[in-house]
């Protein structure tokens, strides 16, 4: 009987790692179909916008007038995939909004700062043009 449960004990395992593998990819699959559908960023000429949620989505906005610094966090192999996460912080010390994801982020980084810079100038020439 021993014969018999050393055979099947090795099976076992083998078929608990790949189980244990295939729940791994699962879980991955579904957080990506997760960030699809439930999240998302905006860059108007005004403001950006976040919003995530599935059933009760939240959405933060942020002036860009108001904006403080714009950062981009990658790792080594987020660069070797061209991807990334860019946090934009705000003037009035708000939680920092986070894009994570991002395809080419420091792009994005950039014309988020272009805009930014547009809106405080337009916010000044209105400001300068009504007294």
């Amino acid at each position: 009987m021993a014969w018999y449960f050393r055979t099947w004990h090795g099976n076992v395992v083998r078929y608990l790692v790949q189980l244990a593998m295939g729940a791994v990819w699962l879980s991955e699959l579904a957080k990506w179909a997760y960030r699809l559908v439930a999240c998302g960023y905006r860059l108007t000429t005004r403001r950006v916008l976040h919003y995530y949620g599935l059933f009760q989505p939240i959405r933060r906005e942020l002036e860009l007038r108001t904006l403080a610094t714009i950062q981009v966090e990658q790792s080594f192999f987020d660069r070797l995939l061209g991807v990334g996460r860019v946090v934009v912080h705000a003037r009035d010390d708000s939680l920092p909004v986070v894009f994570d994801a991002v395809r080419r982020p420091t792009a994005v980084a950039v014309e988020i700062d272009r805009r930014s810079e547009m809106a405080r100038a337009a916010c000044k020439s209105n400001v300068g043009g009504s007294t």
